[in-house]
C-alpha cells in the first residue's frame, strides 16, 4: 500500500504509483532520515522527506523535503537561515530542493533506468538536473541521468583543474548536459552550466522554449508524449554544443532570443547583460585573456558584441581577487564589483542616479541614495561573500557608482506613478512584482516589466489590482452621488473626467474643488478617489505656500489632496497654479556648499472646503468645482463598513476607470484641435469621455455646458470677493449713459474709494496705491469683460499721462 504522502507527491507528475514503488520512492520520517539515512538534522524538514534510493533497497539516495503546509516550509526556511547566519554562510532564498546525505559532494548521479531495467544496457543520452524527468524517461525506456542540480563543480574542483593530470569524477559519464530553458535567463545557472561543460568536458545547452515559462526535461516529455530515445537524441544533437560553440551561438543573439520569449527590449538587454557578466566571470576562473585570443573567441565573438580588452582585463583582475580569500579584499571594492555586475546604472536629466536590480525575477528601480538600495547591497554582499556592509564602505562605493552612472550610464526618464512611452500610458501598481498597467486606445493590460522606469518613494502604497467588469455606478451609489438631478449629474461628470485625467501624464492639470457643507462626505470621496489611483501614507495633506515643503510633498505623491481648506493665501494660490502647470523650485542641498536640489513636476490636485475658498482669478481659471449634496441620514454607513465596501470595490472601480480612459483616448484621436476650452488637454479628453459615456453634448449634461457653468460660477466668486470689482461694476452702471469712465489710476482710485462702504478701504483686500490698482485691474480684466465691462489702458496725448478707460460692452462683444 503506497503512502498517502507519496500519492500526494506523485499527483500531476505523470509517474504511476506502480512505477514509483518499483523505483523505491517512499516517505521517510524526520527521525529515520537523520539517524538511518544520513541527512543533516538542520536541513531536513521536521515533517519528513520523500526518499529516492540510488539502488533497489539501498539506504543511500537523495531526498526531497516534505511539508504539511506552506507555513511549515516558511518556518523551516527561517530555521535554516538562522543556522546559516550563525555559521557565517550565505542565506537561502528558498529551501534547497533536493538533499544528499551529509558529507556527499555535488555530482552524485541518479540513474532510474538501471533501477527499473537492471538487466538491460542502454547508452546514456544526456545528463539533466531534472529528477522527475529522468524517472519519466526511464519508464519510457530512455536512459537519462539526473544530477540533482547544475552546479557539478566545486571551488576546489576549479583549483584542482589547473593540474593537467586532474580529471573530474563525472568526466565521461554522459556525453551532453541540457539545463532547463531558464538557464539563459539566470546568471548563476548560466555560469554553472559553463563550469559543468569545462570541468566535465561535455557538450552543454538548454531545452528550447517559446515563452518565459521554464521548460525542463519533465515539461519537454509532457509536451512530447510519444518521444523516443531517437527523438531525444536528435534534440540533444541540435541543442548541445561545446562550451565556446554554445557561447558563440548565445551571446550575439541573446537579446533577440529573450525578446522572442516575451521580454521587452529594456528587460531583455538587462538580463542579457547580467548573464554575460556571470559567464565572463566564470570563464576567467579557467582561462586568461591570452587563451581567449588564441582560440579566436575574443575576435570572433566578444569583440563584435562590444566586449573589448579593457572590459576583459577587469574580469580577469576580479577573478584573481576572488581567487584570494574574499575577506582580504576591501569591502568598498567588493560592493563596486558586485553592483557593476548585477545592476544597470543610469541617471535622469537632473543627474539623479538610479540602479535597476533583479530581485526574485522582478526588475526593481532604486535611487542610489535610497535605503532600499543600501539594503539590497547588504543582502547581496552577505549572500555572495558572507560579509557585512558598513556605512563607510558603502559611502565610498556609492561615490564610485554615482560616477559610473553619471558618466557611463545613459540618461533615462524616471516617472512617479504615471508615465508614458511610445504612445502608451503606464500606471505603476507599486506591488511586489513591480507590475504596471499599460493603457492605449485598444484597452488596458497588466505588464510584468514595463518599458518605463518608476521610482517608488517609501510613502507610496500599492494600487488595487484592476479587474474587468467593474461599474462606476456602484461607486456613485455608495458615495450618495446618484440623485437624478441636473446638478448631481454635472457633479458626477466633473468627478469622473477629472479622475481619468489624473491617470494621464499630459500635464496642465485642472484643480478639483469639492465645496460642500458638513456631512456631505467630501473628505471620504477624496480619500476614495486618491486611494483608487494613488494610495499612500498621509493621503490628505495641509495646503502650503512654502515652495520647499510643496516640492518635497509633490515629489513623493502623484495626486495631491488638501483637506478642509478654509482660506487660500496669495502665496498658496500661486503655488497651486504652478503645481498644476509645472512646478519648479531649487534649493541648496543640505550639508553641501554648492549643491543644488531641484524639484520639477506637475500634479493633479484636489481641494476640499466648506465654501468656495478660491478668490484669485488665475487659480479660479483652472478650477473644476463640484458641489456635493448632503448625505441622507438613512444612507449613512459606519466608517468601518464603508471602508470594507470600498476596498472590495476598488479593483473593479480602477478597471472601469481604465476602460473609460482607453475608450476616451481612442475617441480623442478623432477630435480636431478646434474650439477647445481653457485647459485644452483636459477639455479634449473630457469631450471624448462624454462620447464614450453616451452623453448628448447639446444637453445641460454635456461637457461644454457644464464647463461654461463651472467657469461662470468661479468668475462670480472672484468678482464678489473683490471690493474693487464691486466698486467698478457700480461705477460703470451709473455712468453707462455718459459713455463710461476715463482717468488716471490715481483719479480712479479716489473715485472708487467714495463708492465703497465705510471701512472697506482699510481691508487687506482693498488696493492702497495706484500701481497696485493697475495690477488688480489686469487680473480682473477677463472676468469683468465676461460680465460686460471692458477695461482699456491708454495714454492722454496732451498730458502724456497713462489713463484707464472703463465702459459697458454690448452683449455680442463679451468674451464667451
Amino acid at each position: 500500500m503506497i503512502d498517502t504522502k507519496i500519492r500526494t507527491f506523485l499527483k500531476g507528475r505523470g509517474i504511476p504509483e506502480m512505477d514509483a514503488a518499483r523505483l523505491g520512492i517512499r516517505y521517510v520520517t524526520y527521525k529515520e532520515a537523520t539517524t538511518q539515512l544520513g541527512f543533516g538534522t538542520c536541513s531536513t524538514s521536521p515533517d519528513g522527506v520523500i526518499f529516492f534510493p540510488f539502488a533497489p533497497g539501498s539506504k543511500f539516495g537523495a531526498a526531497r523535503n516534505w511539508y504539511n503546509s506552506k507555513e511549515a516550509e516558511a518556518h523551516h526556511l527561517a530555521q535554516l537561515n538562522e543556522w546559516q547566519t550563525s555559521q557565517g554562510k550565505k542565506q537561502f532564498k528558498h529551501v534547497p530542493k533536493y538533499l544528499l546525505p551529509s558529507g556527499t559532494k555535488a555530482g552524485v548521479l541518479y540513474d532510474p533506468y538501471t533501477i527499473l531495467r537492471p538487466e538491460t544496457q542502454q547508452p546514456i543520452i544526456l545528463g539533466t538536473e531534472d529528477v522527475i524527468g529522468a524517472e519519466k524517461a526511464a519508464i519510457r525506456g530512455i536512459r537519462v541521468i539526473s544530477t540533482f542540480g547544475v552546479w557539478l563543480g566545486l571551488k576546489a574542483d576549479v583549483e584542482a583543474s589547473k593540474d593537467p593530470d586532474w580529471r573530474h569524477s563525472l568526466e565521461g559519464k554522459f556525453p551532453a548536459y541540457l539545463a532547463d530553458s531558464d538557464a539563459i535567463h539566470k546568471p548563476s545557472v548560466a555560469a554553472a552550466l559553463i563550469r559543468t561543460g569545462i570541468l566535465i568536458k561535455c557538450r552543454i545547452g538548454c531545452f528550447p522554449a517559446q515563452g518565459k515559462d521554464k521548460v525542463g526535461f519533465d515539461e519537454w516529455l509532457d509536451a512530447n508524449p510519444t518521444a523516443t530515445a531517437e527523438t531525444l537524441q536528435a534534440l540533444v544533437s541540435e541543442n548541445a554544443m561545446g562550451v565556446f560553440e554554445w557561447l558563440a551561438t548565445l551571446l550575439p543573439s541573446h537579446v533577440n532570443w529573450l525578446q522572442e520569449r516575451g521580454y521587452v527590449d529594456t528587460e531583455a538587454t538587462l538580463i542579457a547583460g547580467k548573464v554575460k557578466a556571470a559567464i565572463l566571470s566564470e570563464l576567467f576562473k579557467h582561462y586568461e585573456i591570452a587563451d581567449l585570443r588564441a582560440n579566436g573567441f575574443y575576435d570572433k565573438v566578444l569583440k563584435p558584441i562590444g566586449t573589448n580588452l579593457e572590459i576583459l582585463k577587469n574580469y580577469q583582475l576580479q577573478s584573481q581577487l576572488e581567487a584570494e580569500e574574499p575577506k582580504s579584499q576591501p569591502l568598498a571594492e567588493l560592493v563596486v564589483n558586485l553592483c557593476t555586475q548585477e545592476c544597470e546604472l543610469y541617471h535622469d536629466a537632473e543627474k539623479e542616479v538610479y540602479a535597476d536590480v533583479i530581485v526574485d525575477g522582478c526588475r526593481h528601480t532604486y535611487r542610489l541614495r535610497s535605503v532600499e538600495f543600501k539594503r539590497w547591497v547588504a543582502r547581496r554582499l552577505h549572500e555572495n561573500f558572507g560579509r557585512c556592509l558598513n556605512s563607510d564602505a558603502f559611502t565610498a562605493a556609492r561615490t564610485t557608482l554615482e560616477a559610473v552612472a553619471t558618466y557611463e550610464g545613459k540618461e533615462t526618464k524616471v516617472w512617479l506613478r504615471v508615465g508614458d512611452y511610445n504612445g502608451k500610458i503606464y500606471l505603476d501598481l507599486c506591488n511586489e512584482k513591480w507590475q504596471a498597467v499599460e493603457i492605449d486606445t485598444q484597452g488596458w493590460r497588466i505588464v510584468d516589466c514595463p518599458p518605463v522606469r518608476f521610482w517608488r518613494p517609501n510613502s507610496m502604497l500599492p494600487l488595487p489590482t484592476p479587474v474587468e467588469g467593474g461599474n462606476l455606478e456602484d461607486f456613485k451609489k455608495l458615495m450618495g452621488l446618484d440623485a437624478d438631478t441636473p446638478e448631481a449629474k454635472r457633479t458626477w461628470f466633473i468627478l469622473v473626467t477629472f479622475w481619468i485625467y489624473c491617470l494621464t501624464p499630459f500635464g496642465d492639470y485642472p484643480i478639483l474643488l469639492l465645496a460642500a457643507c458638513r456631512g456631505s462626505g467630501k473628505t471620504t470621496i477624496t480619500e476614495a478617489m486618491k486611494g483608487t489611483i494613488d494610495p499612500g501614507k498621509a493621503p490628505l495633506i495641509h495646503i502650503s505656500g512654502d515652495a520647499h515643503k510643496v516640492g518635497v510633498a509633490g515629489s513623493r505623491r502623484w495626486l495631491m489632496a488638501y483637506d478642509n481648506v478654509s482660506y487660500i493665501s496669495e502665496a498658496e494660490s500661486d503655488i497651486l497654479c504652478r503645481v498644476a502647470t509645472g512646478f519648479g523650485h531649487s534649493t541648496r542641498t543640505l550639508f553641501e556648499t554648492e549643491g543644488e536640489t531641484n524639484f520639477d513636476f506637475s500634479r493633479p490636485q484636489v481641494i476640499t472646503a466648506i465654501d468656495h475658498v478660491v478668490t484669485r482669478d488665475d487659480l479660479a481659471d483652472r478650477l473644476l468645482m463640484a458641489q456635493l449634496p448632503e448625505i441622507d441620514k438613512s444612507k449613512r454607513l459606519s466608517k468601518q463598513h464603508l471602508k470594507a465596501k470600498l476596498e472590495a470595490m476598488k479593483p473593479g472601480i480602477l478597471g472601469a476607470l481604465l476602460t473609460l480612459l482607453s475608450q476616451a483616448l481612442a475617441i480623442r484621436e478623432t477630435l480636431e484641435d478646434k474650439d477647445l476650452p481653457r485647459l485644452a488637454d483636459y477639455g479634449k479628453l473630457a469631450i471624448a469621455a462624454e462620447r464614450a459615456l453616451g452623453i448628448d453634448a447639446d444637453t445641460e449634461e454635456g461637457f461644454v455646458k457644464i464647463f461654461e457653468a463651472n467657469r461662470e460660477m468661479s468668475r462670480q466668486v472672484v468678482l464678489e470677493s473683490s471690493p474693487v470689482a464691486g466698486a467698478i461694476m457700480g461705477l460703470v452702471s451709473d455712468l453707462q449713459s455718459h459713455g463710461g469712465y476715463e482717468g488716471t489710476a490715481t483719479d480712479l482710485l479716489s473715485v472708487l474709494e467714495t463708492r465703497v462702504q465705510h471701512g472697506a478701504t482699510s481691508l487687506k483686500s482693498w488696493t492702497k496705491a495706484p500701481n497696485s490698482l493697475v495690477r488688480q485691474l489686469n487680473r480682473l480684466k477677463p472676468d469683468l469683460k465676461a460680465c460686460g465691462i471692458e477695461i482699456q489702458f491708454g495714454r492722454n496725448m496732451k498730458t502724456n499721462e497713462k489713463t484707464i478707460h472703463l465702459q459697458k460692452l454690448l452683449p455680442e462683444s463679451r468674451e464667451q
